[in-house]
């Protein structure tokens, strides 16, 4: 009522039938409230010609004949536990029209308490509310309802059934209990509401208590949270938006990521493929307005491939590239793409997930190139509750020489800086111990360590250095005092990529740690390039990744 029903609209029944107005047997001052002058008796003369049905009753409360009775599309929230008043299966033969809700986890529309409750209360409680009051509720619902018409995340749909979409509809009015977003949503709306209707003692910033609610759901949303903001900042400043392109737009993981990321309205995206295909799967999946703020090129048709077919072979045609070869590469997405970014049509490029990681680099570094001074190379970070590690290089040099591990050593921690406020330490690893083991396999490392002592660092450093010593302070104090690290290092540089690549997989596996990127510093313009097996979640990090490095002037400064 409070939300805008009318109250003559309402007809209430409990176990006796319809609760009227003169009614005398089992009334009550609460039932009194929601009496009216209607002239049914009975659930199944009141259900006649209804709208919708809520039921927090008993199982078999409802008959088919009495879904039947009722207006065109029918809204039905079968609430009775553990069984509804009807099933959806039994309301659905009689009235396919019908949308359905209930308590139970096997149907569509799952309403649960879990998805209001808790955050009601921590919303309430972080204000210090006096009390929780109707204004404080309807934020509640306002919230859920919002986020059940946003795109869900992959991490809520492996939960559940892959091969049915998730999009706002008939089969999807309710967020699902499993969606840690809620807390996200809520708990700041029940906050706001609180103070806005003047019960809550304590009065708090809205934004900085999102940040607090997020540090909550992990560090890696504290992280996409932050670039976000900068990277809005740094729109206004610029008058634009970052545009990222994407080659593989017809990836379902990349179509998901993609209408997440603009939903957020804070970076533009451009999709390469062939329309009707990117289309097509975008539908299959549920997300029905792709078009809407996406812009979709395919390469075989755009009216710039000769353009940048010609742009090709002058940059390239002491290299092997005829004309007819500038032209057939073009055609690729990933080609194009790179080629966008380097005429300035996009700021930066997300390749991978369809192909190896070395054949999506190839087209980046043929048309982008490397940046100076900045070698190529992919830095891994690892999302702890308490700390990030950054581990480099992890896709790109297979052995490194000592100068690149110097080059490595200093770009790493320089790109670490701009995500944590810990010193920074690094630490260059082996199978060695400061010298405790002299042969070739670890003189690179200690040539490599000693030039960067040589230099005014504004970071601590040592090796050569095992993984354990280096990350363990305990074991740094009682073994090597002189240790210079002076605590556990965040950054790992590792001596070859073998050990790199097997370390991150390995820990992003077994350990109970998340992961951003790999991130790739050394190139022209922003470029990075997902795994095959990179989530959609993952997919949406490195997009942000490479919109902040797109800016880096302002944001990392390389």
């Amino acid at each position: 009522i409070d939300l805008g029903l009318k109250k003559e609209n309402l007809i209430m029944c409990d176990s006796r039938g319809v609760i009227y107005k003169g009614r005398q047997i089992g009334m009550n001052k609460y039932k009194e409230r929601f009496a009216t002058e209607h002239s049914s008796r009975t659930l199944e003369e009141a259900i006649s010609n209804a709208d919708a049905f809520v039921g927090v009753s008993v199982k078999g409360a409802l008959s088919p004949d009495m879904i039947r009775s009722m207006s065109k599309d029918p809204i039905i929230f079968a609430l009775a536990n553990p069984d509804p008043e009807i099933l959806p299966d039994d309301a659905l033969k009689v009235r396919p029209d019908a949308i359905i809700a209930t308590g139970r986890s096997d149907y569509p529309n799952q309403v649960n308490n879990v998805l209001g409750f808790p955050f009601i209360f921590r919303g309430a409680l972080d204000v210090q509310a006096k009390t929780i009051n109707d204004q404080m509720k309807i934020a509640a619902v306002q919230a859920i309802a919002g986020l059940a018409k946003m795109d869900v995340p992959e991490d809520v749909m492996k939960v559940y059934d892959r091969s049915k979409p998730y999009k706002f509809g008939r089969d999807y009015l309710i967020p699902k209990p499993v969606d840690t977003r809620v807390l996200l949503h809520v708990a700041p709306a029940v906050a706001k509401a609180a103070m806005t209707s003047g019960v809550a003692r304590k009065h708090i910033e809205i934004e900085d208590y999102i940040t607090t609610i997020e540090n909550i759901l992990g560090p890696t949303k504290k992280i996409i949270r932050e670039i976000r903001n900068v990277l809005r900042e740094v729109s206004i400043r610029k008058g634009s938006k970052p545009k990222i392109v994407i080659p593989h737009g017809s990836d379902s993981r990349m179509i998901q990521a993609a209408a997440q990321v603009q939903s957020n309205n804070d970076v533009d995206l451009i999709l390469l493929g062939n329309r009707k295909q990117i289309l097509e799967n975008s539908n299959a999946l549920g997300i029905t307005d792709m078009e809407s703020g996406i812009e979709i090129r395919d390469p075989l048709f755009d009216k710039s491939l000769d353009t940048f077919s010609q742009k090709l072979y002058d940059t390239r045609k002491r290299k092997g590239v005829s004309r007819s070869v500038a032209s057939g590469y073009m055609k690729r997405n990933n080609y194009f793409a790179a080629m966008m970014v380097k005429m300035g049509e996009a700021d930066g490029m997300v390749s991978g997930l369809v192909e190896p990681y070395k054949e999506s680099l190839r087209a980046p570094l043929q048309v982008i190139g490397t940046a100076d001074k900045i070698p190529l190379a992919g830095i891994k970070i690892l999302v702890f509750r308490s700390k990030l590690i950054f581990l480099a290089d992890c896709t790109v040099n297979i052995t490194p020489t000592s100068e690149q591990l110097c080059q490595l050593a200093v770009s790493t921690a320089q790109f670490a800086k701009y995500f944590t406020k810990e010193e920074i330490r690094v630490a260059l690893l082996s199978y060695s111990n400061l010298g405790s083991n002299r042969n070739l396999e670890t003189q690179f490392v200690r040539d490599a360590v000693a030039k960067l002592k040589s230099q005014d660092l504004d970071f601590h450093l040592d090796g050569e250095i095992q993984a354990d010593i280096a990350v363990n302070k305990e074991l740094q104090d009682s073994e090597f005092p002189f240790c210079d690290l002076q605590g556990e290092a965040n950054v790992l540089i590792f001596p070859n990529l073998d050990a790199a690549n097997i370390a991150y997989k390995l820990l992003v596996n077994l350990a109970d740690v998340s992961s951003i990127g790999p991130i790739l510093i050394g190139t022209k313009n922003a470029v990075n390039v997902v795994d095959r097996g990179t989530s959609t979640e993952a997919i949406i990090d490195t997009i942000y990744f490479t919109a902040a490095q797109s800016f880096r002037k302002h944001i990392l400064k390389q």
